[in-house]
């Protein structure tokens, strides 16, 4: 069985922003490629990303990157049925942490994925999920 991995907003801010913790990312991608690992993006991530790059750099480098996000080496869960929004709100009512957070994790819970990230409220949540955390700094 293929690791699996999960991005989290934040590790796909890092890679299109050439962060520290980029090149752990493009990895991934080559990886997945290679159909080594299974690389998943569930569709709260997609909104994030699409509204972050929508306030911080407009609607047109919004729009111009969710469309090249759509085409990374990974596959975008779409679903959202029972199970998630139970283990979602288990783990919002249990920990303090956001309601997209909260939707990330239980993806990575359910999935058995490792969850990458730069987002120090997922840290709370290391009995919990497998946690890969990005370097901080470049």
């Amino acid at each position: 069985m293929k690791p699996k991995f999960i991005l989290d907003t934040s590790a796909i801010i890092t890679y299109f922003t050439g962060e520290s913790g980029a090149d752990i990312i493009k990895n991934l991608f080559e990886k997945s490629i290679n159909n080594e690992v299974l690389l998943l993006i569930p569709f709260i991530v997609q909104i994030e990303f699409y509204y972050i790059n929508h306030m911080k750099a407009g609607e047109d480098t919004a729009n111009q990157r969710f469309a090249y996000l759509s085409n990374f080496p990974a596959i975008i869960i779409r679903e959202i049925s029972e199970p998630y929004l139970i283990q979602a709100g288990m783990l919002k009512a249990q920990y303090r942490i956001s309601l997209a957070d909260a939707m990330i994790a239980a993806y990575a819970l359910i999935e058995d994925a490792t969850l990458i990230h730069k987002d120090s409220e997922f840290l709370n949540l290391e009995k919990e999920i497998k946690l890969q955390t990005l370097p901080l700094k470049n």
